[in-house]
């Protein structure tokens, strides 16, 4: 008995996954961001970062793209994977340079960057990023969003804290 309860709990989770994302596949770029910025499921955020990614690459749409690979990269350090997180705003950098997206900036993905660099105690490389982030914002005042300077600040505060600096 416990055995097929076990297996039908098992096939209603496997189909509710998969017609999860079935689901998020006929949706809309907004209704996906809207999807991924509203949720606090981690899974929900990272599977709908996943399928605007996806349409993304389908559309061959760059601007598309480097926002997935942000949202991607932001999914995984909710889930505390910050070396998977790393890789996907180091591709988000990387589009940055050829096209600009105006939900993602170039200061919000260092900020986020240089906070997993933080968690992953490569300390070095999150001074590095945080003075790039100034860098960047000290070239042109007018990015948004200044957030992200602030956080940077902290972030910087806590690499020297942990150094004991």
């Amino acid at each position: 008995m416990q055995k097929l309860i076990l297996s039908v709990i098992s096939f209603l989770f496997i189909s509710v996954c998969f017609g999860q994302n079935k689901n998020l596949e006929t949706k809309s770029y907004d209704q996906l961001w809207e999807l991924y910025s509203e949720t606090k499921d981690v899974s929900l955020k990272l599977n709908s970062a996943k399928a605007y990614y996806e349409k993304a690459l389908q559309d061959k749409d760059s601007v598309k793209i480097l926002e997935g690979n942000f949202a991607i990269g932001y999914s995984y350090l909710k889930k505390d994977d910050f070396k998977i997180a790393l890789s996907y705003f180091e591709k988000a950098i990387s589009y940055h340079k050829t096209v600009k997206s105006e939900k993602v900036s170039l200061l919000l993905i260092l900020d986020w960057k240089s906070y997993a660099e933080l968690k992953t105690g490569d300390f070095k490389a999150a001074l590095e990023t945080i003075n790039a982030g100034f860098s960047v914002y000290n070239t042109n005042k007018n990015l948004k969003p200044i957030k992200s300077l602030v956080k940077m600040h902290m972030s910087a505060a806590e690499v020297f804290y942990r150094k004991k600096d």
